[in-house]
């Protein structure tokens, strides 16, 4: 049996973000010799996203710890390639993000794993309080992140407002992104809080996967924010050394609050 075929799956009626029904089955996929997995696109939107997707209790679990057994491929979910990897990503935001920075002092990270990120901001742009979410809590321990507050669950989160907000290959994560978003944007923002995303980039970048619900491109990545009144900053892409230089999409928005 293939690990697939052991998790629990819901077919979709509607676009995650639109809520439009007009979804049509467009992509198969092997992924990793574990399974099929099927995609569909809004025809409203263009969203691409898994139909069928493992449902919210099923990604729950999933997340605790089979995700990262199950992609770096040992028992411990901890693998040193991954973290370079993470450390020089993080290098890449601080540096693309550095010139909207001004003024802003507090930082909320939602999948903060080691902790890179929230790291690089408290000591290269002096922000003074940085917390992250990370479900899976044997990163909580890892350097840096062992040195800053780590939740295993956003709803753990005292609700206050942070100056930016980040999400670094979490978004695609995420079945509801739309109403998980909001949730965000209205207990844990100010008006004018930043919000920096990045997330494989689909106009690029075939990165379908059984961890991946949705799978975004400018275009959408943009639309969502701009479904909850965000104003789009800038979008930026980069190959983190590879040959693809268009692989990862960074995303900024402005959060305005009436």
């Amino acid at each position: 049996m293939t690990l697939i075929n052991q998790l629990d799956f819901e077919q979709l009626t509607q676009c995650p973000i639109c809520k439009g029904t007009d979804i049509p089955t467009m992509y198969q996929i092997n992924y990793r010799d574990l399974g099929m997995i099927h995609a569909s696109i809004c025809q409203d939107c263009g969203l691409n996203f898994l139909n069928p997707r493992m449902t919210d209790e099923q990604t729950i679990q999933y997340y605790s710890g089979l995700y990262r057994d199950t992609i770096l491929e040992n028992e411990n979910g901890i693998n040193q390639n991954d973290l370079k990897n993470q450390h020089a990503r993080a290098i890449v935001q601080v540096n693309t993000i550095k010139q909207h920075l001004t003024g802003l002092h507090s930082n909320l990270e939602i999948g903060s794993s080691a902790g890179y990120l929230l790291d690089r901001l408290h000591i290269e742009c002096d922000f003074e309080y940085c917390v992250g979410v990370e479900p899976d809590v044997r990163y909580h321990s890892l350097e840096p992140a062992c040195d800053y507050r780590i939740y295993q669950d956003i709803n753990e989160v005292p609700h206050q407002q942070f100056d930016l907000i980040t999400m670094s290959h979490s978004l695609e994560h995420i079945n509801h992104p739309l109403e998980y978003m909001q949730n965000i944007i209205d207990n844990y923002t100010h008006d004018s809080s930043l919000i920096m995303i990045e997330v494989p980039n689909m106009d690029y970048y075939m990165c379908y996967g059984l961890a991946h619900p949705i799978n975004f491109t400018q275009e959408t990545l943009n639309g969502l924010f701009l479904r909850m009144g965000c104003i789009p900053i800038g979008n930026y892409v980069h190959g983190l050394g590879t040959s693809n230089t268009r692989k990862f999409l960074i995303g900024l928005y402005r959060v305005v609050k009436e």
